[in-house]
């Protein structure tokens, strides 16, 4: 319902209302004029969307401190800032930002702490931060598309728990930088990261759990996944695809369940003994498909050719007995781990060509080592 119309059903003044709106409906703002009419409120019944190609400012709703439904703030090619939102601290709904051509931050946002449903940015395509709304808690999906300037996460630094999805789509494009989420624990949704710029993921470190998916797809740039050592849980689908760079998974050998398991068109994709850590512990629920990868880890018989488990005592009285190499430790969740992975050489270089010794991964009273054994 447009908001003049709005107004005149409610018997209301359009020059100050304390209280606008309907809750259930929306206030459709599409001029100046209109967004002019909303100076003096301090609450939206219902949800608010502004879409106006001419504004540069919202300071008409200086005054608002919530939103019981949805704020939408859309196709405002015009709009250079968000001071006006300065009072606002709850939104019951979504928070959203599409298309706004020349918005470079949220700063003004600083005094939200709730939005009730989801966080989305897509195709503001000068946005480089959303620092405003660090400390902000969030219901529901947090979404970022086609933010092609956003150099930040900025705002979801302190975070330690995600509602819903965490998406983080391919056409970000600069965006290479994960470690405000350094806090998270868990994410109740999905987790979706197809960042052209990632190299790695350590920002990731706290991460336990993702309830849904974690999908990590077309990343040329990201050669493993260091970081990710504290993955306990993935509910549904761990889905890796067309990491172009992408050597080893071994930090997720230390995983205690996973729903599915998808890992294709990773050619440069050698290193996959997580896999067969997987299956020693019954840690794969439904069913694990290698496909398109390098031919070390097209499938778990060819893992598992590579890929054995080592007897403790034998692994600490190898690895502390002067020899071969010096030893390189390595947290894998205290699992007894059988691997040739990218933390060392490769066992033939070691070995000056010798196909009789492979590296190996055990836990010792120093902690997890990796050794050079005879197969």
């Amino acid at each position: 319902m447009k908001f003049p119309t709005l107004l005149a059903a409610l018997g209301l003044s359009a020059t100050l209302c304390a209280q606008c709106g309907t809750t259930g409906d929306t206030l459709v703002v599409e001029t100046g004029a209109e967004l002019a009419t909303l100076s003096g409120c301090t609450s939206i019944f219902g949800s608010l969307l502004v879409s106006d190609p001419a504004t540069s400012d919202v300071d008409a709703l200086s005054q608002v401190t919530s939103v019981e439904g949805h704020l939408l703030i859309h196709n405002n090619i015009s709009l250079l800032h968000v001071g006006g939102l300065q009072a606002l601290e709850t939104i019951g709904g979504n928070l959203e930002f599409h298309n706004n051509f020349t918005l470079q931050s949220l700063d003004g946002l600083s005094a939200l702490t709730s939005i009730g449903g989801d966080l989305t940015f897509m195709g503001n395509i000068t946005l480089v931060q959303f620092d405003a709304l660090e400390g902000c808690s969030f219901g529901g999906d947090v979404v970022f598309r086609e933010n092609t300037t956003l150099a930040s996460l900025g705002g979801l630094a302190g975070q330690t728990t995600l509602a819903g999805d965490l998406i983080l789509d391919h056409q970000n494009l600069v965006l290479d930088d994960l470690s405000p989420l350094a806090t998270l624990t868990q994410v109740a949704g999905n987790l979706e990261v197809s960042l052209p710029m990632l190299t790695q993921v350590q920002g990731l470190s706290a991460l336990e759990e993702v309830s849904g998916d974690l999908r990590l797809f077309d990343m040329d740039l990201l050669a493993n996944l260091d970081g990710l050592q504290a993955m306990q849980v993935i509910g549904d689908t761990l889905d890796l695809h067309g990491n172009g760079s992408m050597v080893n998974i071994e930090a997720l050998a230390g995983l205690d369940e996973i729903g599915t398991v998808d890992i294709t068109q990773n050619q440069a994709l050698m290193w996959c003994c997580a896999v067969a850590n997987w299956e020693l512990n019954s840690v794969v629920q439904s069913t694990a498909t290698l496909e398109d990868n390098h031919s070390n880890c097209t499938g778990y018989t060819t893992v598992a050719e590579d890929c054995e488990p080592l007897n403790v005592a034998t692994a600490q009285a190898v690895a502390f007995t002067p020899g071969w190499y010096q030893l390189q430790f390595w947290s894998v969740g205290g699992r007894i781990l059988d691997a040739r992975t990218a933390w060392v050489q490769r066992p033939e270089t070691i070995a000056h060509g010798s196909p009789g010794l492979k590296v190996v991964t055990g836990v010792g009273e120093h902690g997890t080592f990796h050794i050079l054994v005879h197969r």
